[in-house]
């Protein structure tokens, strides 16, 4: 057996063990709520919407988002993933007035689930397992600047070192969802100043989504490990 042919061999064969795909996981109604600083005791899910940016004096306005990793593990299992890459597309999305010449969006890690049909500013969670009104600050994933002349469609959060390890530490848990907290830097918002989009709770909404870039890299069967044993003691007898 020739031995560049015997390589190529063993190259192919592994090089088909390693699967790549990225995957879109939508939110629901249930599945995000606004919290508004301005009625701190009341909830918003009937308004279906969501509002990030702030209302003058009257306070801001954040977004809890939850998403269900369900498909990243049927596609890639309980292990063996690694996170290439992670962005999170507001959807059906569009600015309003107010914003003076650029703000800040912060995406942040929440690690607290919630109940969006009773969750309040006061009450982030709906079950008091988070006492900080307007929900527990976790750590920047990502960070959307918008400006006062940008269109309705164009905000994206884009991969981040630490969005992506933090979507890896998810799933190398066995976490089946994973929660983000949305907010704005309200020193650059002068009146009702903020992005709006839709809960889904209409159908037809555009949905938030996010995209996970992922490969894996399952185990070898044991024919393949057999085949590979075998091309490797052809190797070493004819050297």
């Amino acid at each position: 057996m020739n031995t560049h042919s015997t390589l190529y061999t063993i190259a192919l064969l592994t090089s088909t063990l390693s699967t790549q795909a990225a995957i879109t996981i939508s939110h629901t109604a249930a599945d995000d709520v606004m919290l508004r600083e301005s009625a701190a005791t009341t909830s918003q899910e009937g308004s279906h919407r969501n509002l990030i940016g702030g209302q003058g004096a009257t306070g801001e306005f954040v977004t809890l988002y939850r998403f269900d990793l369900s498909d990243l593990y049927s596609t890639y299992g309980a292990s063996g993933a690694t996170i290439n890459s992670v962005s999170f597309d507001l959807g059906d999305a569009m600015k309003y007035s107010g914003i003076d010449s650029t703000t800040t969006i912060e995406l942040r890690a929440y690690d607290f689930d919630f109940d969006a049909a009773t969750a309040t500013w006061n009450n982030p969670t709906g079950s008091g397992s988070d006492t900080t009104s307007g929900g527990t600050l976790g750590t920047i994933l990502a960070t959307l600047t918008i400006s006062n002349t940008d269109a309705e469609g164009s905000f994206v959060f884009t991969s981040s070192p630490e969005f992506t390890n933090y979507l890896q530490t998810i799933y190398d848990n066995g976490d089946s969802t994973v929660m983000f907290r949305a907010s704005s830097d309200l020193a650059t918002v002068t009146n009702n100043g903020f992005i709006r989009s839709d809960d889904g709770a209409v159908q037809g909404d555009g949905l938030g989504s996010v995209v996970i870039d992922a490969t894996a890299v399952p185990e070898p069967s044991s024919s393949a490990l057999l085949g590979l044993a075998g091309l490797g003691l052809i190797l070493r007898r004819r050297r």
